[in-house]
């Protein structure tokens, strides 16, 4: 069972995902979106057939010392997450990432509708 842990911020983005395909062909109910900012996780959500999948994004938070800690390298207004697939046989696939409605930079609040794909 793979779990991409993340903690849970006050600032949060989510991109909507209307279908998520690689070389044309849907994933599966096994694969896993993962958000990144750089290369630490800022949220993830296992992929459900049929799509409807919200990512959540998670953004720093500087309101207590705990939380800038907790939330260190987080996403910021203007930050473009990056979406990579994780699947059971450990293969990653970073995704392309095409705005369907909405920002597709993080804002505090939010969402854009997207697809992802990879040819």
């Amino acid at each position: 069972n793979m779990t991409f842990g993340y903690v849970q911020s006050i600032n949060q983005y989510f991109y909507f995902v209307e279908n998520a395909s690689i070389e044309g062909i849907d994933l599966m109910d096994s694969d896993w979106l993962v958000a990144y900012n750089n290369d630490i996780i800022v949220g993830s959500r296992q992929y459900t057939l049929g799509g409807n999948i919200d990512i959540p994004i998670m953004g720093y938070d500087n309101s207590s010392e705990n939380t800038k800690i907790a939330t260190e390298g987080y996403c910021k207004n203007g930050d473009f997450p990056i979406i990579r697939v994780h699947r059971p046989d450990g293969q990653i696939i970073e995704m392309d990432i095409i705005r369907i409605d909405g920002d597709l930079e993080f804002k505090g609040l939010g969402h854009a509708t997207v697809v992802l794909k990879k040819d």
